[in-house]
């Protein structure tokens, strides 16, 4: 599913099936009109379901002084 956060930044969260491989994509503007950021978080389903929640806050915090 694709989850709209702000500033225009979007993140994409897929998975092959359960316990499967699990894929986390941000794409993220810098708020300056300068440059974008892409973020990729790759691995175990639940290694990623345990650190889905550090990723928003790394993605929240780009473009940020």
């Amino acid at each position: 599913p694709k989850t709209d956060l702000a500033r225009g930044a979007v993140m994409v969260d897929l998975q092959d099936g359960p316990g499967a491989r699990r894929m986390m994509a941000a794409v993220v503007p810098d708020g300056l009109g300068g440059q974008t950021w892409f973020f990729k978080l790759t691995g175990p389903e639940s290694t990623l379901a345990s650190e889905r929640e550090a990723f928003f806050s790394l993605l929240r915090g780009v473009g940020r002084p």
